[in-house]
Parts: structure tokens; sequence; C-alpha cells
């Protein structure tokens, strides 16, 4: 009822079903998506949502895909270039470090 081949894009679907999900189940949806939609998640989330939303439903599927490569593409760019953002450096570290 929502998403790919449907006008507009109901928000509030795809929140239940991220947000109520487990990772394993996440997974198991996200791949029958793709099977689906002839198309990922990610590339939905990109075409059909923008703003703070968009970045929250990516991040969740991220760390729904690959957890570790999630943080590491986090570090990655807070660090790349002239000058490290230092906010989001200490935020990632601190987060890794209390689980």
């Amino acid at each position: 009822e929502a998403g790919e081949k449907h006008w507009g894009t109901d928000e509030s679907k795809f929140n239940f079903i991220i947000a109520s999900r487990s990772i394993p189940q996440l997974k198991a949806t996200f791949n029958e998506y793709a099977k689906i939609a002839k198309q990922d998640i990610l590339s939905s989330i990109d075409r059909e949502m923008s703003g703070d939303v968009k970045r929250a439903f990516k991040a969740v599927a991220q760390c729904a895909y690959n957890r570790p490569v999630y943080f590491a593409e986090r570090l990655h760019h807070s660090m790349k270039g002239a000058g490290t953002d230092d906010d989001t450096l200490v935020i990632l570290v601190v987060s890794r470090s209390e689980i």
C-alpha cells in the first residue's frame, strides 16, 4: 500500500515497519522489497523521502544491512577532508563505546 508504484509516499507505513521490526525481520523485509520493487530499499528511500525523515530511514536501513560498515562510513566522513567534524566523531565514538 506504500512505496514503489504508488502515487505519493505513505511515510507512516515505512515508519511502522522500521520501528516495529527486529533487525533480522528488517533484513528479510528489505530483501523481499527488493524482489518486488526491483530495487533496494535505500534507492527507494532516496527517491521517495526528503529531509530528516530520509536521513533517519536510511540510517536504520543501512544499520540493518551491515552495522559495522554503517559506523565505519560515518567515522570516515567525520574525519575526511581538511579538518575533522569533532562533534560527529565524539558522538560516534561514545555511542559505540557504550555497547
